[in-house]
Parts: structure tokens; C-alpha cells; sequence
């Protein structure tokens, strides 16, 4: 390989690199629009993330929402006061480049978890059931 070849190659790393940040930006960008600090209890809205980004932060959402309600953090938000509803908006996923996929990863990441949820698959939604703990 000859060195302007070499040369371009790199310039071409160093761009798919930047590509990557700008992206990874954009995309904090639009969950920190869409999820204010007032409803993380309530609800998350996964548009515009990716899979695995998503993944891990619905995983870590839904642990931080049982063990608020278990410390008496968060009040339930069923009148009964024991029991509580989390909504995850993923989106139906229309607008994706490869079809729906996160609606599908988010429904199998809360069926592995054995967590009692009602699916809307049609509007990329889940309900998920949490109840507070009887200490």
C-alpha cells in the first residue's frame, strides 16, 4: 500500500469515529428531551436509541423504580397505594431503517425478566406492573 492510500484510509477511521460520537450525542440528546426527572418513575420514552443503549437503560430504570418503592421513595401511583404502573414508550418503529426492533428486544428483556407487563405492540408500549414491597 502506498502512503496517500494509507493516508486516506485513516482519514476515513478518524470520520467513522467522529460519525460515531456525533451520533451517540444526538441520541443522549434526544432522551434527556423526552425524559424529564419529574416522571422517571412513570414512564421512559426509548425514542431515537438504540438497542443496546436502550436495553441497559430500561434494565437499569426498572431496578431503580422497584427499589424506590420498596424504600418509600416514589408513592405508588394506583390509588391502592401498593401497587404501581410503569410505562416504556418504544415507538412502533416505523421510522427505522430495519423494520421494528427495539419494541420486540424490550418485550423479550421483560419476559426474561419475569416481570408482569402488557404489551401494546402495535404503538411500540409496554405497561409494566411493579408492586411495593411489604417490609
Amino acid at each position: 500500500m502506498n502512503k496517500e492510500r494509507l493516508k486516506v484510509m485513516f482519514q476515513i477511521n478518524e470520520l467513522k469515529e467522529e460519525k460515531k460520537k456525533i451520533l451517540s450525542s444526538a441520541e443522549l440528546q434526544v432522551f434527556t428531551h423526552l425524559n424529564n426527572e419529574g416522571n422517571i418513575f412513570n414512564y421512559i420514552d426509548l425514542h431515537g436509541q438504540k438497542s443496546l443503549s436502550a436495553w441497559n437503560i430500561v434494565k437499569d430504570r426498572l431496578l431503580i423504580v422497584q427499589q424506590e418503592l420498596d424504600k418509600g421513595s416514589v408513592v405508588p401511583n394506583v390509588k391502592d397505594g401498593r401497587n404501581h404502573v410503569f410505562k416504556i414508550i418504544c415507538g412502533a418503529g416505523k421510522h427505522s431503517q430495519h423494520g421494528a426492533v427495539l419494541k420486540h428486544k424490550i418485550n423479550d428483556l421483560l419476559a426474561s425478566k419475569g416481570l408482569d407487563f402488557y404489551p401494546i405492540m402495535e404503538h411500540g408500549t409496554f405497561l409494566v406492573h411493579f408492586q411495593k414491597s411489604q417490609l
